[in-house]
């Protein structure tokens, strides 16, 4: 997530915190160290958040950018959840000419404006760990 996203929830966050804090209050005093100790919880997830966040960010920052001539070789969707909520993330495979293939995870609109035995540059970044899409930019 992108630090101007965390600033928008942290700021969307702050009036529910003062809400409840006001119901807090009016119950008595004792709940208040309740609140604290509920706040000082919040805050920890919230700062393990933004640290995970950060060290993929400065892993995609070090990892060496590669742009290859590559053919999409397939598309296909994984839609995954539980209960409550789902989600759908989208892969696309693409064949290099030394005959390689690499799989990526593409959003939606990268994978709407992607087709299947399209040629073109694909422009990706990889380090040791990880492989991340960058773009796309096919051959017309």
């Amino acid at each position: 997530m992108s630090s101007v996203k965390w600033i928008i929830l942290m700021v969307a966050l702050i009036p529910l915190f003062m809400f409840l804090l006001g119901i807090i209050a009016s119950i008595g005093v004792e709940y208040i160290i309740g609140y604290g100790v509920l706040t000082l919880v919040f805050g920890w997830i919230f700062i393990a958040f933004a640290r995970i966040d950060a060290s993929a960010s400065k892993k995609l920052k070090k990892a060496v950018e590669h742009q290859v001539m590559a053919r999409v070789l397939s598309k296909a969707p994984q839609v995954g959840g539980d209960p409550f909520t789902t989600g759908t993330i989208y892969f696309i495979s693409f064949e290099f000419p030394d005959r390689t293939r690499k799989c990526f995870a593409v959003d939606a609109r990268q994978n709407s404006l992607i087709m299947e035995g399209e040629v073109g540059f694909l422009t990706y970044k990889q380090n040791n760990e990880h492989l991340f899409f960058v773009n796309f930019q096919p051959l017309h």
